[in-house]
């Protein structure tokens, strides 16, 4: 498989415009992806690169910006509302990119999927997806099904799982769950269409090279790239006596 290292060395000597795409971005939402996401933006900085990002996060730093919509649809009711919300969102996000001529445009996260490979065609620039877990196939990302198994493609056996799993709800969201599965549902097959036309993709491991194309993604886009590793945390985990 490619490898971005050798990409990188390769042209070691350019620096890039990046414009960085996350649905949230490190200390607002500090989960693996986010923290992920920080870190490799800050190792491109201090590589020489011009990286900007975009984010329905709000962030002090001033090479962060927050989409205002994509956040507006967040506290409105999140992920399935994006079928409805994508016009929006990419109308924003072109407003904001034209006014720079970023040479790539790098999408972290799902839910800026479509908006963004859309833009990245209208204005000739290339596309570059981090996939960090199965989200491009499952609805649920997991790719574990209420019963303990195992699914590896997004089928109408996703209404079943996606209802069993959220059939202990109480209240109204009772009534909406069967909607929300086929909405979610619809949503992850808009998704993996607009993925397949992406120009490139990193992916964290072996296991997700390997399965993403078996699914179809093209072997020649795709850079495994693990995520990365802090070495002061990594010492002091090993300095514990059961790390």
């Amino acid at each position: 498989y490619n490898s971005c290292k050798r990409w990188e060395q390769k042209n070691s000597s350019k620096k890039y415009k990046i414009a960085y795409l996350s649905d949230y971005y490190y200390p607002d939402a500090p989960g693996g992806a986010e923290i992920s996401s920080f870190h490799s933006v800050n190792g491109l900085i201090s590589r020489g690169h011009n990286v900007k990002v975009y984010s329905s996060s709000l962030s002090l730093e001033k090479h962060v910006t927050q989409l205002k919509l994509l956040k507006l649809f967040y506290l409105w009711g999140g992920t399935p509302n994006l079928i409805i919300s994508d016009y929006f969102i990419e109308k924003e996000l072109l407003y904001q990119l034209k006014k720079e001529h970023f040479d790539l445009i790098h999408i972290s996260g799902r839910n800026l999927i479509t908006p963004a490979i859309k833009i990245g065609k209208k204005l000739n620039i290339p596309t570059l997806v981090h996939i960090r877990d199965y989200w491009p196939i499952c609805p649920i990302r997991t790719l574990i099904t209420y019963y303990q198994g195992t699914c590896f493609s997004h089928t109408n056996k996703c209404l079943t799982c996606q209802i069993n799993n959220y059939k202990e709800r109480k209240g109204l969201f009772k009534l909406f769950v069967s909607l929300w599965s086929k909405i979610a549902l619809i949503q992850t097959i808009k998704r993996w269409d607009s993925l397949k036309k992406a120009d490139g993709y990193i992916l964290i491991s072996k296991f997700l090279v390997e399965l993403f194309e078996k699914k179809g993604l093209t072997k020649e886009k795709m850079h495994l790239l693990y995520n990365p590793i802090i070495k002061q945390k990594l010492e002091d985990i090993f300095k514990k006596k059961n790390p």
